[in-house]
């Protein structure tokens, strides 16, 4: 979005540059750095030395690497001030490709403002660092923007520095610290924004107009009024003692789920004020916590969702595990079902009643890798020969020098008569230099086929994927077949299934969203194990991501994770779209089944007889930003029949 501002108005730049030479922009003039400077609280914005940063993020807490993070990371090495300093290591790279931090920060409208920070540029080759004090209005709209910058490299520290005046209507500062462009190497630390005549709005007020509407058989939804970003919900049954309470929700609604069904309760909401972390990282807080009225409502009877023929009936949680896991996979064998769940960096395997979708026992089939911290999980599952094959993915995350082309697909067998495990082998790619991530399996007229991601970085260190299928006979690949004719550089996240005649392949661009923000079309190939249809759009809206499916009569359903129904949510939530294809593709049509302000992904479906079974997992989740829940609700399962 900011490239697209720049382009655009860069008249506007031109007497933004005139109006800053005379609102004061100093470049270099203070030589030494004094540590009070960037203290709390005339410094507004937070974790200005960038010294809190949870391993798992990757940026400082209270900022985002937002455009094109491959090329900053957080270093130890050559900090101003504490431990940390943020390090944009830009090559050259054709077109216009900018690499930026930020920081969103509160203020008080028509007061002066001053943004600050220190870089040391080691290397410049026709690079640019810059920063930029962009004013928002109170929707987060863009209203006016000034920058400085420098393009030479200095000698140690230097300070960048900007004074403006924020419009009348501001609400926001939005702070891009650092901001380069063009070859260079340049660390940025100690940034501060500062006022004389204004601040950060006064920490007060109430929660207020709390109401509940959209109730369901287990949800009852929740909206209000409030001073602050930060809440917790209490809620319990009417004539109950004990409150349970909801932590991290930074938002002014809520989605209160796994309620029982025709029970009234109670709810009340409050507010935590906002919390800042100072020069060393610390937590700091200017408020006491304000609490609404409670209010009562009921859930409702179960009842299914009506669609095309079909009943979506209400889903449920799957106690294998509280919390904690991710891509659940599930497969139908004579009288249970068989569940596979990536917990912990272990693999673990369930089998479930069919009557009541009991647990009658778990074990782990995947331990954890002891060697070096590894990730483990995306699996996939098939029934044949009756065995469950089981696919999954392993990254060694743990070790710094690991990149995408380490990453390998692995498999094993449960035999269900013995209740026994093979020994896992390891899938190479087929491509030199590349890693095998991500894949599936299926049965096709008689022979398991295996299929999985190929993936390299290119030359402007993006990933770049190809699908690779090959059937596997006898303990051995017997051929390969390369989807060379895929309409995108980056297919991602794709499964393998069977539908009449031939197997089907669900895939989404992930090319797309580099073109364009959260757009991730999702698209399905046939392919008769010699030859590839053309690819058919199934779904176009917002990101449509890890799609699996079934054949149910005489037609195909694919479930999926989509964000769609959610734009400028920051990744935050995600549905559980439902697609019916006609045979060849020629009628798709598609619904919303799970739609209740959670963060539902990677579905899987298997037919039993006359009804459809779906697994899949909720979070509360914002992926690693300080203000993300990280809530794992665990696996849920829902059922579809006619």
């Amino acid at each position: 979005m900011v490239l697209r501002h720049l382009c655009r108005n860069i008249f506007g730049f031109l007497v933004a540059a005139f109006w800053l030479a005379a609102a004061g922009i100093a470049a270099g003039q203070d030589g030494r750095f004094d540590p009070t400077s960037i203290g709390l609280p005339r410094n507004l914005a937070s974790n200005p030395s960038f010294e809190a940063a949870r391993q798992s993020r990757g940026a400082p807490d209270d900022w985002d690497f937002y455009a094109n993070p491959q090329y900053m990371s957080l270093v130890r090495e050559g900090a101003l001030h504490g431990a940390h300093a943020v390090l944009v290591d830009r090559p050259q790279l054709t077109g216009i490709v900018h690499v930026a931090a930020k920081q969103v920060v509160p203020i008080t409208p028509d007061c002066e403002y001053t943004l600050s920070a220190w870089v040391n540029v080691e290397l410049s080759e026709g690079g640019t660092v810059s920063i930029y004090l962009d004013f928002l209005d109170a929707q987060k709209n863009r209203m006016a923007i000034r920058q400085v910058s420098r393009t030479k490299p200095t000698e140690g520290w230097e300070k960048l520095s900007l004074t403006a005046r924020a419009p009348a209507a501001a609400a926001f500062a939005q702070l891009l610290v650092p901001y380069v462009d063009g070859r260079m190497r340049v660390r940025t630390d100690c940034v501060a924004l500062e006022s004389d005549d204004g601040g950060r709005p006064a920490a007060q007020g109430t929660v207020r107009d709390l109401a509940a509407s959209r109730p369901t058989s287990s949800s009852v939804y929740l909206a209000w009024k409030s001073p602050w970003e930060h809440h917790e919900i209490e809620f319990r049954p009417e004539g109950a003692s004990q409150w349970t309470t909801i932590r991290n929700v930074w938002s002014e609604f809520h989605n209160v789920i796994q309620l029982e069904p025709q029970t009234q309760y109670q709810f009340r909401v409050r507010a935590l004020p906002p919390q800042r972390l100072d020069e060393n990282g610390k937590p700091t807080t200017a408020a006491e916590p304000v609490v609404s009225e409670a209010i009562g409502a009921a859930t409702i009877a179960e009842q299914p969702k009506l669609w095309e023929g079909l009943k979506l009936w209400p889903t449920r949680h799957v106690p294998t595990f509280p919390d904690d896991q991710a891509y659940p996979c599930i497969e139908s064998y004579q009288d249970a079902f068989y569940l596979v769940e990536a917990r912990g960096s272990a693999i673990h395997l369930s089998k479930l009643r069919k009557s009541d979708f009991g647990v009658e026992w778990t074990r782990e089939i995947v331990p954890r890798v002891k060697e070096v911290s590894s990730y483990q999980g995306i699996p996939d599952t098939c029934v044949f020969q009756d065995k469950l094959w089981v696919m999954w993915n392993r990254q060694a995350t743990g070790d710094p020098k690991y990149e995408i082309m380490d990453s390998r697909q692995h498999v094993l067998t449960y035999d269900f008569a013995t209740q026994r495990l093979s020994d896992p082998i390891t899938i190479e790619a087929t491509q030199p230099g590349c890693g095998a991530w991500e894949g599936g399996l299926t049965v096709y007229r008689g022979k398991l086929w295996m299929m999985w991601l190929e993936a390299k970085l290119n030359e402007e260190n993006r990933r770049r994927t190809r699908i690779v299928l090959r059937p596997y006979e006898d303990g051995r690949f017997t051929d390969t077949v390369v989807f060379d004719s895929c309409p995108s550089v980056y297919p991602y996240g794709p499964s393998i299934n069977v539908f009449e005649d031939r197997m089907i392949l669900l895939w989404s661009d992930l090319a797309a969203s580099e073109k364009e923000a959260d757009h991730e079309p999702l698209y399905c190939t046939f392919f008769d194990g010699r030859s590839f249809s053309s690819s058919v759009l199934l779904h176009d809206k917002g990101r449509s991501r890890y799609a699996k499916g079934a054949q149910f009569g005489d037609r195909f359903y694919c479930v999926y994770k989509c964000n769609s129904q959610y734009p400028g949510s920051g990744y935050m939530y995600h549905d559980l779209a439902l697609t019916w294809i006609a045979a060849d593709a020629g009628q798709i049509t598609t619904t919303y089944w799970v739609d209740d302000v959670k963060y539902n992904s990677s579905p899987d479906m298997t037919c039993d007889g006359d009804r459809l079974v779906v697994v899949y997992g909720k979070f509360e989740h914002a992926y690693g930003r300080r203000h993300d829940p990280a809530l794992n609700h665990g696996t849920f399962l829902g059922l579809i029949t006619k």
